[in-house]
């Protein structure tokens, strides 16, 4: 294996590492916090340190070109995916247990693969199709654990189903991203360049929190703010900042240095990390559906991403 692809490997796994504990943080600080503040100081925080990336690598002209060129890519993406989705996804990981929903939000290659098959016309084969049935096998399995009778009243029932709804609608917002960097960002008329992952997300994360400060408002949001402890300060801006920002940072640099189908079978250590992390930090047992449930999504995203 060459350097080059070693490195690429390293930035990607650290960059997975540090999405394992979101979920973790959202629980360790949820008591005091609410969805709408959390988001919104995740993705400000998060455009902060994107931005201040973008600067260092001079790239704030293609960011520019993005926003006056392709509003009706990044405002519904930011909208749909980043802000009525991790809401979503918030309160459903307060219902649930963190190992879970990192689980169930792990599975999103599968949700990707089966609306790019269903409304790009997207190349299907035989392997991807198994693929994306025993992925829902896994998250019926995790969601469910088979017990039929209970899940109707069951508040981890509800958290799971609102954080697999919550990660859908975020992967409306990626499918979004993947068609924008199809195209290319009109420099002049003899120069163009080519749109990239970095500036699809500084984008998304601007509008999302610009999404955000009017919600702001509602139902007393800011009285929650000023009665944020140290403990949910450093937990807001660890998602931000480390999270969100650097996460992002490591993972995307990693998979321009490596094939992107190779890089996406590294999900798979999400909800690896997050269980054990769970475990030791929030006492969270795994139980036996959620392990049987983690080797299935394994094998799926293994065959879907596949060649």
């Amino acid at each position: 294996m060459e350097k080059k692809t070693k490195i690429g490997y390293g930035y990607m796994i650290v960059g997975i590492f540090t999405w394992s504990t979101i979920e973790l943080t959202i629980k360790l600080i949820q008591n005091e916090s609410s969805p709408i503040t959390l988001n919104f100081f995740r993705f400000s925080v998060g455009a902060v340190i994107l931005l201040l990336y973008a600067l260092i690598t001079k790239r704030t002209r293609s960011l520019v070109l993005l926003i006056k060129q392709y509003p009706k890519y990044y405002i519904p993406a930011s909208l749909l995916g980043l802000v009525i989705g991790m809401i979503l996804f918030a309160i459903g990981t307060t219902y649930t247990d963190a190992s879970f929903a990192a689980t169930i939000f792990s599975s999103n290659p599968i949700i990707i693969s089966l609306f790019m098959i269903l409304f790009r016309n997207e190349k299907k084969n035989k392997k991807k199709i198994i693929g994306i049935l025993l992925g829902f096998v896994g998250v019926l399995v995790i969601v469910t654990e088979f017990q039929f009778k209970a899940i109707l009243n069951s508040d981890f029932f509800l958290g799971n189903i609102l954080v697999f709804f919550g990660m859908a609608l975020w992967c409306i917002d990626v499918i979004i991203g993947k068609e924008l960097m199809k195209k290319r960002l009109v420099l002049s008329s003899e120069e163009d360049i080519q749109i990239d992952s970095l500036d699809f997300n500084l984008v998304t994360f601007i509008f999302a929190t610009l999404i955000y400060i009017p919600l702001l408002f509602y139902d007393n949001q800011w009285q929650i703010i000023t009665n944020f402890t140290w403990t949910t300060w450093i937990g807001m801006l660890y998602l931000g900042i480390i999270t969100t920002g650097l996460g992002y940072i490591l993972f995307f640099k990693g998979i321009d240095m490596i094939e992107a189908s190779k890089g996406i079978n590294l999900f798979y250590f999400k909800p690896i990390f997050a269980t054990i992390l769970s475990y030791f930090i929030l006492n969270e047992e795994p139980t036996y559906f959620l392990l049987i449930g983690i080797v299935i999504e394994i094998i799926a995203l293994i065959l879907i991403t596949r060649e």
